[in-house]
Order: C-alpha cells, then sequence, then structure tokens
C-alpha cells in the first residue's frame, strides 16, 4: 500500500522517539506503476533491498492489510537482521478458506473482487473507502481513503490475486521473533480469526483486539479521541505590520507545517471593521488552508451567523466542505459589537430569532430539496440551493451563558466553549435534554500559554497578549465596555485568570483531568499566534506543543 496509509499514525510514533522508515509498495501510492512483477514476492523484495541499502540492523517490520503478508515474507529472509513483527489487521497466514483453514473468505468473494476491479474500479474502490473503518469517522477519512486506492495501479490487482492462494502458516511459525498482531473486532477485510491465529500458534505473539472497530484500528480509535488544533484570527496590527499578501503566506504555510507536526485542526475566527485586520472572510481562508492541507479538520470558532444571509452560508460551506472531502464544520455565534449590526443593518434584539432561524435555512439548505421557509426574519420561496454537501458539516454554536448554550443543545450538533467557560451549563443543558454526557460534544478554545518556561515566555509576549486582551474587552466579549477596565500590562491580565501558564508537564496534567471530567470534549485548540507576534515565535511554540504535550495526551486516552 501507500505510505499515506500511516499519516495519522507517523506523528505519534515519531514524537515517542521512533525512526521511522515508510515505503510505497510497487504500483501503489508515488512508485512507478509499470512493474511487471506486483507478487507478495517482489514486494518483500524491494523491502529487503530498502534495509539493506540502509544497513539496517534489528529492524521492526510494520505491515498493514495485505502489507501483513509482505512483511512475513520479508522477516523470513531477514532472519536476525529482524527484531520483531507488527501485524496491522495483516492478511496473513490464509485470506481465502482451505480445508483446513475455515476462517477466511471464499473464492467466489475473491473472483467477484477482482471481476470489479476489473471492469467498474473507480466506484468499487469507493464502496471499499466507505466500508473499511466500522465506525463513522467522517467523510474526510472515506475520501482520504478513496484518494489512496486510487494512486494505486490497476496492475495492483494482481497483488490482491496472490491472497487466493497465500497459506504462510508454516513460514510464521518458524520466525523466531515476538508478533504483535493488532486486530478489529469488526474488520470486514481481514477476518478477526485470521488475526488471531498467530496467537495459538507462536510462542512469542500477542495479539491486542479493539472492540468495535473495522479494517482501520489506529485510524477508528483516533478520531474517537480528541483532535488538538489551533485557532487563528489573523490580527496583523499596525505596531509589527506584515504586508498583508506576506502576513497571510507565512501563516498558511505554517499551518501546513502544524499539519506535518500532528495537529488535527485549525480553527477561524469572523470580525468586521477592524484595523488590524481581524479575519472578516474565515470561508476564504478556510478554503485557502483546504487547498494546502490533506488531513486537518477546517473549522469557523466562530463566523458571527446573525450578520449574514443563511442561504449564502450554507451554499459556500457546502462548497467548502466538497472541495475539502468533508472536512470543514460550521461554528457560529450570536455576536455583540453594535458596530457589525449597525453596518449590516441587523438589530441587536434580533440575535436570538436571527440564529435559531438561520441554523434551521443552513440545514434545509443543504436537504438536497427545494428550500421553503418563512420566518420572522427570512424568507425563502421553493428555490433550488445546491451543491448540496455529500456529509453536511457539523453545525456548532458559542456562547458563554445559559441560554446560549441551551440553543447550542437544541438546535446544533455542538458546542464551542471558550476557555471551559459554561461546560457545566453544557452538561445541564444535555440532561434537560434527555442525554448523556459523552452523547455531547464540545469543541474547545484553550486560552493558555505553554512553553518549557511559560512565564518567560508570557513575559517575552507581553505586548501582544495586552493587545488581544483588551482588543476584546473594548469589543465588549467580557461584558459591557463602560463596565469593564482596560488591563494596564500583560501581567495583570494574566494574574486575573484570562491565560494559563503551563509547562508541557502541567499542561498534560490540566487537559488531561479536563477531557475525563467532561468526556464530550472532542477537540482542543490552542492560539496559534498572538496578535503581533512572528511566526518563527509562534511555530516554536507549537513545535513544544505538538512534541511534549500532544503524545502525552493522546496516550492517556
Amino acid at each position: 500500500m501507500s505510505v499515506r496509509t500511516w499519516d495519522h499514525v507517523f506523528p505519534a510514533l515519531s514524537a515517542a522517539g521512533l525512526r521511522i522508515v515508510l515505503l510505497d509498495h510497487r504500483g501503489c501510492g508515488q512508485s512507478d506503476k509499470d512493474f511487471a512483477d506486483m507478487s507478495i514476492d517482489a514486494i518483500a523484495s524491494d523491502l529487503v533491498a530498502l534495509i539493506d541499502l540502509l544497513a539496517l540492523e534489528k529492524a521492526v517490520l510494520n505491515g498493514w492489510s495485505l502489507g501483513g503478508a509482505v512483511v512475513v515474507e520479508a522477516a523470513a529472509r531477514l532472519g536476525e537482521r529482524c527484531s520483531g513483527l507488527v501485524l496491522t489487521s495483516g492478511a496473513t497466514p490464509v485470506y481465502v478458506e482451505k480445508p483446513d483453514f475455515a476462517h477466511g473468505g471464499t473464492q467466489a468473494d475473491m473472483s467477484a473482487t477482482l471481476a470489479a476491479l476489473s471492469t467498474d474500479r473507480v466506484n468499487f474502490l469507493h464502496g471499499l473507502s466507505q466500508i473499511i473503518c466500522a465506525t463513522d469517522v467522517g467523510a474526510h477519512i472515506e475520501n482520504w481513503f478513496w484518494q489512496i486506492f486510487l494512486q494505486s495501479s490497476p496492475a495492483a490487482s494482481a497483488t490482491l490475486a496472490e491472497l487466493a492462494t497465500l497459506d504462510q502458516r508454516d513460514m510464521l511459525k518458524s520466525l523466531d521473533l515476538p508478533i504483535l498482531s493488532f486486530v478489529g473486532s469488526e474488520d470486514s477485510f481481514v477476518a478477526p480469526p485470521i488475526c488471531r491465529w498467530v496467537d495459538e500458534h507462536h510462542s512469542q505473539a500477542r495479539v491486542i483486539e479493539f472492540d468495535g472497530v473495522g479494517h482501520a484500528p489506529f485510524i477508528e480509535v483516533m478520531s474517537k479521541s480528541v483532535n488538538f488544533g489551533l485557532w487563528y484570527d489573523f490580527r496583523n496590527p499596525a505596531a509589527w505590520l506584515e504586508p498583508f499578501e506576506q502576513f497571510y503566506e507565512r501563516r498558511l504555510a505554517q499551518i501546513t507545517q502544524a499539519e506535518g507536526m500532528g495537529f488535527d485542526s485549525v480553527w477561524l475566527t469572523e470580525h468586521h471593521f477592524c484595523e488590524d485586520g481581524y479575519t472578516p472572510s474565515p470561508l476564504v481562508l478556510g478554503a485557502a488552508i483546504g487547498a494546502r492541507t490533506e488531513r486537518m479538520r477546517i473549522g469557523t470558532n466562530l463566523m458571527l451567523l446573525p450578520l449574514h444571509d443563511p442561504v449564502r452560508i450554507a451554499e459556500d460551506s457546502a462548497t467548502l466542505s466538497l472541495c475539502t472531502g468533508g472536512r470543514f464544520d460550521l461554528g457560529v455565534g450570536i455576536g455583540y459589537r453594535e458596530l457589525e449590526f449597525d453596518q449590516f443593518q441587523r438589530k441587536l434584539s434580533h440575535r436570538p430569532s436571527l440564529m435559531e432561524e438561520g441554523i434551521e435555512v443552513v440545514r434545509r439548505c443543504w436537504s438536497g430539496q427545494p428550500v421553503n421557509f418563512s420566518g420572522k426574519r427570512f424568507n425563502v420561496g421553493n428555490l433550488p440551493v445546491t451543491p448540496a454537501p455529500v456529509h453536511a458539516p457539523k453545525i456548532l454554536l458559542g456562547g458563554m451563558v445559559e441560554p446560549a448554550i441551551d440553543r447550542a443543545t437544541r438546535i446544533a450538533d455542538g458546542f464551542l466553549c471558550t476557555g471551559g467557560i459554561g461546560l457545566d451549563l453544557y452538561v445541564q443543558a444535555l440532561a434537560r435534554h434527555g442525554r448523556a454526557p459523552d452523547e455531547g460534544n464540545v469543541m474547545l478554545g484553550c486560552w493558555a500559554i505553554i512553553a518549557e518556561d511559560p512565564e518567560a515566555e508570557a513575559a517575552r509576549l507581553g505586548e501582544h497578549v495586552l493587545y488581544q486582551t483588551n482588543e476584546y474587552i473594548k469589543w465588549g466579549a467580557f461584558g459591557p465596555p463602560d463596565q469593564t477596565p482596560l488591563f494596564e500590562d500583560a501581567p495583570s491580565a494574566i494574574e486575573n485568570g484570562l491565560y494559563e501558564l503551563w509547562d508541557a508537564d502541567t499542561a498534560v496534567q490540566k487537559l488531561s483531568a479536563l477531557m475525563n471530567d467532561y468526556p464530550m470534549i472532542r477537540d482542543i485548540h490552542f492560539w496559534a499566534q498572538f496578535p503581533g507576534e512572528s511566526v518563527e515565535s509562534g511555530t516554536q511554540r507549537m513545535r513544544y506543543i505538538a512534541e511534549n504535550v500532544l503524545p502525552r495526551l493522546r496516550r492517556s486516552r
């Protein structure tokens, strides 16, 4: 298979200090597509040749799916140069049932698969991508698998055909090394008893079974875990002004880099008529991010829905979802700046009805059916709204007070939480609406400065932190501006509890406790940059989090 199948696992392995070497099989990924010999034997020879070239000793081989058969063959050839074997849903030792092995598929199933690959390859591979996981991992993961499958050469079917006669039982028994086999209990590609066979017939084997997941156990388990992301407002204050073309380019490049570090999501804000360029067009930026990334989810935290025509928001969001393989989530809030409402000819007093009706219109626009809606604020008369998203984006609602949080529970797919404010109110709202805490869905924006020496980092960032804090106060984010005094300096803002100061140990302790106390948390995202802070400075803090915090949090789950 392609090295891309390890995209979700590689960052964690690398962060754990392991040296990882990946290669594309013949006919897959970026390898040549015109190999005459696509056999398991030939692919194993390629693997051995690579190990020879790199002069590797005591290598541990890991094979997923058909790759399981490949690494067994390679391990047999390497002898003592191979120190261990990992089979991840490995198609070994036998794939198609035999008189003395009743666990595999049938010859008829294999023949039907090969025929479908020959006559309707694109649609067949699309179908496989939708059932490879037993749980709902999202359209973006399904499309990601589909694209990987499509990269392979049609001639690669010859490798699959070889599974019909595969029998590596004697070879596996002869291997004098530890073997670890991962299996999903609901795997419909490689029957779980196939993966368990090694545990019964090899003295050094161990099987770890993931309950309720399918053929891609790590990806499915990770999809149930908490995502960790970055939060951007794209402010470019006059005191540190960069040309906006350069400003955007450097931060978009930073986001691409962050994906490689292992961050899972990126979140964008919205405000208007700001001297520092605070993001006025998050969906446009979301499209630019989608074009530069392959795995990260893209969300808004948050857009000001009452300022917008909900039909247009639905159209733009659907298009963004389609262009990113379903990676987009629409987070919205009610807004609070009088200037914005005046300019867009909306009334602050109408915000609740603008929000309620707006969400209803957006959902109807995504239904694929003509939209009819008549309300206090919006009217849509039997209009087609196309294209409809394949998988509708989640609608997430932000807020800090009880009515807003109750609204998020009633009409949205999740709650956008700022700094933990309102989590208990959300739990109470879930209970009022007959739902358990773990049925909720929280995306949490974390106001923490995380660094090896957080106090020194806060002092270094003082002007930038103070600027961000006081601008929000001036707008009324934390209460009426005439009743909320500005901070005189950054230490006073931090001392009043707006920002947490954490080193890696403290961050892991605090965030682990938060995730345990509130199991509905699905995403935690950190400010990537403070206003006016250099990209290099933000990236340094990002890397510290990626290397010292995220791997430990993921292991704790």
